[in-house]
């Protein structure tokens, strides 16, 4: 029988899961409270035995305050207020399963968690908060640094799967068949993040061709300059977009190199740009100018193209914040997956390196 969860993969369908698990809590099942009170112990840092929560609630979609007029308020994911020992917690999820975390969007919920309206509607005191960011995927360096500047607790999909393995470490069947097939969707999903299919890849999901970026890409370079902190992952429903980016020295712009895969595809595109709009987590350079200076611009085109083969300048009058030379609807290198897997990462490996060659020859 197919499981749940491969149908109901969006956030919604896992706040939905969270919810009635906790719920749960004193149901007749002692899986299902076992597994609510594992994680409840492991959000909160507390070491509650079975039947000592009392009076636990859920909400969902909680919206957030905000003092700044006009500024997007956005809403958090699954509260979960309960009393132990007479005392009242609240135990706050961010629950993602494929997109990241927004800008601010941490510190938004934090104005909220911690606004005296907030207090006063939970009766909790500010130590009795948890802030946890729950993410049934792979880790990502910005996750992971959004997470540590706010000191939300973050969860991955390998320490979620070590979390269950922990609460059930002999495997059981848990009487459940929602909590049985969110386990193994946990463990499925973990699979697919640590090897490849056997089938042709325009036959991958999305998942997949992310852990070849991540495996034969990343994980095989020579090159220390391609790693994890140089790259943002932009991750959509059928397509993943790999940005590898070089800051121009005095200047508050950087060069990127963008990699798209996509579901049902047969091929990669390869792309370049300047961008004027370096993300909130990236380390910003003193100049601020509203433009790349022309010069710099033409210096990456020229060079880029002389030493990269398969890009082509084009028109890029009217645009105003980035220029491109390389376009991924128009004249960027496409790479096919019916090279296979081991040739198409050496491809974008070596076009990886060649830019970031480029880059560094590039002077102002």
């Amino acid at each position: 029988m197919r499981n749940l969860f491969d149908f109901a993969t969006k956030e919604l369908s896992q706040d939905a899961f969270l919810m009635w698990l906790f719920e749960n809590y004193d149901c007749e099942n002692r899986f299902v409270r076992q597994c609510a009170y594992g994680l409840l112990n492991e959000f909160s840092g507390l070491d509650m035995k079975d039947g000592e929560i009392e009076s636990l609630l859920t909400y969902s979609q909680y919206p957030c305050k905000s003092e700044v007029k006009g500024q997007k308020r956005g809403k958090m994911d699954v509260l979960i207020r309960f009393e132990y020992k007479g005392e009242v917690y609240l135990t706050v999820i961010e629950d993602k399963t494929f997109s990241s975390q927004h800008d601010n969007q941490l510190r938004r919920y934090d104005d909220t968690l911690y606004h005296a309206d907030t207090i006063k509607a939970f009766g909790v005191t500010k130590e009795h908060i948890s802030r946890i960011f729950y993410k049934t995927d792979i880790e990502e360096e910005l996750d992971k640094r959004a997470c540590s500047k706010a000191k939300w607790k973050a969860y991955f999909l390998e320490d979620i799967y070590d979390l269950l393995n922990r609460i059930f470490p002999d495997g059981s069947d848990t009487g459940s068949d929602i909590l049985n097939d969110y386990i193994a969707y946990v463990a499925s999903q973990r699979k697919k993040t640590l090897e490849l299919p056997d089938t042709p890849m325009n036959e991958w999901k999305r998942i997949s061709l992310r852990t070849f970026f991540y495996l034969k890409i990343l994980g095989e370079s020579t090159d220390t300059r391609i790693n994890r902190e140089s790259l943002i992952d932009s991750k959509y429903y059928y397509y993943n977009e790999f940005t590898l980016r070089y800051y121009i020295p005095g200047t508050s712009y950087r060069i990127c190199l963008g990699v798209i895969t996509r579901e049902g595809s047969d091929r990669a595109s390869v792309s370049c740009y300047i961008s004027s709009f370096p993300h909130q987590e990236d380390p910003l350079n003193k100049t601020d100018e509203k433009r790349c200076p022309t010069k710099t611009e033409q210096a990456v085109i020229k060079t880029f193209l002389e030493k990269c083969d398969g890009f082509s300048k084009i028109n890029s009058k009217g645009a105003k914040n980035y220029l491109h030379f390389g376009n991924i609807k128009k004249n960027a290198k496409v790479l096919r997956y019916d090279n296979g897997p081991e040739k198409l990462a050496a491809s974008i490996r070596e076009i990886m390196t060649k830019f970031l060659d480029v880059c560094s020859e590039i002077s102002l």
